[in-house]
Formats: structure tokens, sequence, C-alpha cells
């Protein structure tokens, strides 16, 4: 288990840890830091320095003159002065001693990133429930609405991120052009993420791509190497303008997603028969009843019955 950080929570927000080089051709950690952050203003930097602001693994504070290799990682608050008010709120679906969840609103972020700190869904329920032990159990990039869970203290913290690894969060999103025709399915070589993807009959419409695992930007690479990229992201595989938030836009994908989610066509035939093969190595089933259970749950329209005939 990893060391605490050694400053504290400051109004709901966590110190950020920035890793140093034991060496290079920086004369020191301060020198490191300003160029690191060469987009910050240099005077701010040392100013914060001489503050003791920012301090090592230790607690104890950096100085101008402390060389490269006193410290693998220094720990500092971030300071956003311009942050941006956002107007959508968060909603507390549930909450006992151990458990927060909420129903998190497009473009509300769910830890500090990039422009926001304080705006986030993690630093507002510290700050609402006064409890700065709060921690994200899993997570949604800030275009993204759904349920997201906190853990709410840290000795049962491993509990409650237990059954999301047995049975990971599923997360879904819609290409924006229909794939090539092979491969139908793309593995990432070190299995941290799984994307299947599959040609859908209409050559227009948007083509679905399920990860029970991975973050935003693994999704993006794998996608791209199929071709395709995300419906609705502006960032890969082409760098588009900021654009300002759109929630009716957000609206509108969002009941294409799930159109294109409660599609019997989403659930890729060949690799259903593969995994039930599989299954059928460990338990034998009579002969004909894969065909039996998919015609069934095809003819249904239920695409969870379709995933139910593996077992």
């Amino acid at each position: 288990m990893p060391a605490p950080p050694p400053l504290p929570v400051r109004d709901g927000v966590s110190p950020t840890r920035l890793r140093v080089p034991a060496d290079g051709p920086w004369a020191g950690i301060a020198d490191y830091i300003e160029t690191r952050f060469d987009h910050l203003d240099p005077r701010e930097l040392r100013r914060r320095i001489s503050a003791g602001e920012i301090v090592g693994a230790n607690g104890r504070a950096i100085d101008h003159h402390t060389p490269l290799g006193t410290h693998e990682f220094v720990w500092y608050h971030r300071d956003l002065p311009d942050e941006p008010t956002l107007p959508y709120r968060e909603e507390i679906l549930y909450r006992d001693d151990h458990l927060v969840v909420v129903d998190k609103p497009h473009f509300l972020p769910t830890t500090p990133s990039g422009h926001f700190l304080r705006e986030t869904a993690l630093v507002r329920l510290r700050t609402r429930l006064g409890n700065d032990d709060i921690t994200p159990i899993h997570r949604l990039d800030r275009e993204t609405a759904g349920v997201v869970m906190f853990s709410a203290r840290p000795d049962t913290r491993g509990a409650t991120r237990d059954p999301p690894r047995a049975h990971p969060v599923a997360a879904r999103r819609a290409a924006r052009h229909p794939p090539p025709r092979a491969p139908a399915q793309f593995r990432d070589p070190r299995r941290r993420a799984r994307d299947r993807t599959q040609r859908l009959r209409a050559a227009r419409r948007p083509h679905a791509s399920h990860a029970p695992h991975g973050r935003l930007h693994q999704l993006r690479v794998h996608l791209a190497a199929l071709g395709i990229g995300i419906l609705g992201d502006r960032r890969y595989p082409d760098l588009l303008p900021e654009a300002p938030d759109d929630p009716a836009a957000r609206t509108e994908k969002e009941v294409a997603d799930n159109r294109l989610w409660c599609s019997t066509a989403w659930y890729d035939e060949g690799y259903i028969r593969a995994l039930y093969a599989a299954y059928t190595e460990r338990a034998p089933q009579p002969r004909g009843a894969f065909e039996r259970q998919w015609g069934a749950a095809v003819a249904s329209g239920n695409r969870d019955a379709q995933v139910a005939t593996i077992t």
C-alpha cells in the first residue's frame, strides 16, 4: 500500500505528486520544476518554493538548492484562480458509512484534471459531506454521464473496490464510422482493456463499442487502430478546437447511443459462439442447445438473453 501524502487535503483537494528524475541537465529540483512547468510564471514558482509549499515524501520543504536525487517525488497543492463555475449538479443516489453513489451529469469531471479542480464531483462531495476520505472507486470522463461510486472510509476501501473488479463497470460508446471488415475484434496485447466491435448492417449507422475495462485514452487508441473514432470525441484522432458545452447535443448523442446499444445486432454471433464453445469444454451441453437458445434470444430482441446463451 503506498505511503500517505505528506500534505493534507485542502478545501477538498488532495495534494498533487510529481516524479523528479534522479539526474539530468538541471541544476537541482527547483530548476527541474521551472523547466517542467515552463508555461507558468517562474516568479510564482520561486515564491512557492521559498514559502515551503513544495515538499518531499518526508514532508520537508525543498529549497532552491535541493539537488536531484534527494527526492523521488515532490508534493504540492495545485491552484486554479480562474477556474470556471459549472452549472451541472451531481445527485446523491445512495449514502452510508462506507459508500456514496452519485448520478454524475455530462460535463462534470469526476476528479480534478486540466482546467477543473474544485468544480469536480470528488471535491464537491468532500466539501458537501465534510469527509476528506472520500475517494472514487471508478471514474467517468467529463463528457460522460452516469453513476459513479465513491468509497467513504479508508478501512473499508478495499472491500468496496473488489465488487467492481469481479463485476466490472461497463462503458459503451458509439464510433463515428463503420470499421474495416477485418479485424472484427481487437485486443490490447497487455489485456488491460478489451474492446469488442462488429460491423452493423446499415453502412451509415454508428458502430458499437463495448469495454468492460479501459480508460477513454485506451479506447481512443484501440478504435483508431481499427480506422474509426469515438462519436463526439474532439481530441482523437483529430484534435479539434475547444467548444462550449452543449447539453442538447449530448442528449441527442445519448439517445442515439441507447438505440444502438439496444440493437439486437450489438453482440457478434461469432464471438458468442466462441465463448459458448469454450464453456462447453468445461460443461458439455446437448447437441443444438446453442442454436435453440441463440435463435430464441434474437427473436425476442433481448440483448441480455443473447449473452446468456453462453451459460
